[in-house]
């Protein structure tokens, strides 16, 4: 159902009714084409990606993975990469190793597979929000991005850790140890005999809507290497086509 009350009248319609609700400020996009990546790398970002893209690394990244796992729209299972290892990870290394000096991200691989699934629960499934957009995307650029995590965790992260009260993107801590930290202060305050103050936020969209600048800046402002900022602001400057099946 649209904003406006108004039942949306085709399935094209209704995709592109759920396409803008969780895909703000995007847009379907078929062409191919990536513009030609500025050949501005330097020697010490060369270096660089040969320590982020090792055949080993790249083999653990492959093998981490469930072998049918839902493929995207090139439709290769893992299994596959898996199964080949021997003979395709040698070339992943060297393509990887190229487009991370100079911020390129391959164009077939910005096409994306986009399923949405119901949320369980529901009263009524005649809302975008009902639904739960799956995006399905090469395994190949799945790989390179685990290869950017990985070094950020081990290497980056290692020497300027995230702040401690933040629990997101930090080995062993979630929601539940959130939780267990809010339940300890109120604790501590009640056998005190104190107030308890607690402010919550909730943003609607919070991932969906964040600004790459802002992620970019914020990695700036970290310390990480110019050469991995600039891949990962690529993943967002090349807008994704999306395949609704």
């Amino acid at each position: 159902m649209a904003p406006a009350g108004r039942c949306t009248q085709s399935e094209g319609e209704t995709l592109e009714l759920l396409l803008m609700t969780h895909f703000p400020n995007s847009e379907v996009s078929q062409e191919l084409t990536a513009p030609a990546a500025a050949l501005l790398a330097r020697r010490s970002d060369w270096r660089l990606a040969t320590r982020v893209v090792t055949y080993r690394r790249v083999e653990w990244d492959i093998d981490s993975v469930a072998p049918y796992k839902s493929p995207g729209v090139d439709g290769i299972f893992p299994a596959l990469l898996q199964e080949g290892r021997e003979a395709v990870i040698p070339y992943l290394v060297r393509i990887f190793c190229a487009f991370l000096p100079v911020g390129c991200v391959s164009a077939i691989w910005r096409q994306v597979k986009v399923v949405f699934i119901s949320k369980p629960g529901r009263n009524s499934y005649s809302r975008p929000k009902a639904y739960r957009p799956l995006s399905l995307t090469w395994f190949l650029l799945k790989t390179m991005e685990s290869l950017m995590d990985r070094y950020l965790r081990d290497e980056a992260l290692a020497l300027r850790p995230l702040h401690p009260n933040q629990y997101a993107y930090q080995t062993g801590k979630s929601m539940e140890t959130v939780l267990h930290q809010l339940v300890v202060q109120v604790k501590k305050a009640l056998d005190q005999q104190e107030t308890a103050l607690g402010v919550f936020l909730d943003i609607e969209g919070v991932f969906s809507n964040t600004c790459y600048d802002t992620m970019c800046n914020a990695l700036f402002r970290h310390g990480i290497a110019y050469a991995i900022v600039r891949w990962i602001r690529a993943t967002w400057l090349w807008r994704p086509s999306m395949d609704f099946p």
